[in-house]
């Protein structure tokens, strides 16, 4: 029981996305299902409300509660919220696989639509990966490679430690008396007006954006109360037309004879959203406030913070990182050859596609006074060597 056209929740068994509007399962359907099938179909509109409710809340989860944090060219934060998306989604995929919970699939459902498709980032992860090759130390990209081979495998590590997590979770809460869509909205809606009070009560610069890693540190300083609230509203605005534009992208493909071995969905997903980081990137405002303040005024800080918001918040939205390892577990645990050529397949394409897309990724230049003292005086110790190579070849 998954959101139309949703490219974070999957089908193991038929490796294609799960429709809410269809009364289609794997298992034999109960009296309790048809009913919240027809409960669900009576909410106009309850399934898009519900999925932006979820990505509103993960965007203020990571825009305003999740620090960014650096060991010196590596984004722990994302790293770590790729791999905890992985889990969590786990876990809803698990609780919506279980047949003794019928009462748990819608919520299960939108919550991986939305709440996993703007935790985690598939954009995020070859940008990652770019980053990594190109920093001190790293030749002929092997960083990169290792750090997109490493997440996926974390992350099918997290779905496959959720999965038993899940079902022990859902055994617990099969009682509980069913949440309409109105009321997870309220509640959704309640802790997102909590966090924008709180970014209205707090200092400037309460709102972070993934982006702001690349900025020098005099731009990031500079922050105000009203670009806080700017960066806040946007990054609102923006997931959810990346989570629609993310349904649509997916659509509703039914499963041929014995099954397809590609997940279409979620590679339409990252497609597009790699095309839309690398022309964003590509143009004369990268997405980054160094851009707005380094170029000359070439870009103005307004349109600087949009496109950065359009290359995490939008960008990250459309794609599918954490949701697509829960359905990949699931169908290599079947142990059916084909189920797991298919899950090599689909690695495969996702990998080479990141590898690919961090390649052709242009690279912000590092600032030199966001490196710590040991750099920094050892750039003047090298400015230092090339002086005096100059001086002795005019003497």
């Amino acid at each position: 029981y998954s959101l139309p056209g949703s490219c974070c929740a999957t089908d193991a068994a038929t490796m294609l996305p799960r429709h809410a509007d269809d009364v289609q399962y794997s298992r034999v359907a109960t009296q309790d299902d048809v009913a919240a099938d027809q409960r669900h179909r009576a909410e106009p509109g309850s399934a898009l409300a519900q999925v932006v409710a979820w990505g509103a809340l993960a965007e203020c989860l990571t825009s305003v509660f999740c620090p960014i944090v650096m060991v010196g060219a590596l984004d722990v934060s994302a790293t770590i919220l790729n791999i905890s998306g992985a889990f969590l989604a786990g876990i809803a995929h698990s609780a919506d696989a279980t047949p003794s919970a019928p009462r748990l699939h819608s919520a299960c459902a939108t919550f991986q639509a939305g709440f996993i498709g703007v935790f985690t980032s598939f954009t995020v992860l070859f940008e990652q990966a770019a980053r990594l090759d190109t920093s001190p130390g790293c030749e002929n990209r092997a960083c990169g490679a290792g750090y997109v081979l490493a997440v996926f495998a974390a992350q099918l590590a997290a779905a496959a430690a959720a999965a038993r997590l899940g079902a022990r979770l859902c055994g617990r809460l099969k009682e509980m008396p069913p949440p309409t869509s109105q009321s997870q909205v309220r509640a959704l809606r309640g802790v997102v007006i909590a966090a924008c009070v709180w970014v209205a009560l707090a200092p400037p610069g309460a709102v972070a954006d993934p982006l702001q890693i690349d900025a020098p540190r005099r731009a990031r300083e500079r922050r105000t109360k009203r670009g806080d609230a700017a960066l806040l509203g946007a990054g609102l605005l923006l997931q959810a037309a990346g989570l629609w534009l993310s349904r649509r992208l997916s659509g509703k493909e039914r499963p041929g004879p014995g099954g397809r071995l590609v997940l279409w969905g979620p590679l339409r997903c990252n497609l597009v959203a790699t095309l839309l980081l690398l022309a964003l990137r590509a143009g004369r405002c990268d997405g980054t406030a160094a851009t707005a303040t380094d170029a000359g005024g070439a870009c103005p800080p307004l349109l600087a913070g949009l496109v950065a918001k359009l290359c995490s918040s939008a960008c990250g939205a459309i794609s599918v990182s954490g949701g697509l390892a829960p359905a990949l577990w699931g169908l290599w645990s079947s142990g059916a050859r084909r189920s797991r050529r298919a899950v090599l397949l689909n690695l495969s394409l996702h990998v080479g596609l990141a590898l690919l897309a961090g390649v052709l990724l242009p690279q912000q230049p590092h600032s030199r006074e966001d490196e710590g003292p040991a750099s920094q005086h050892k750039g003047q110790q090298e400015q230092r060597v090339v002086s005096l190579e100059k001086s002795t070849h005019m003497t």
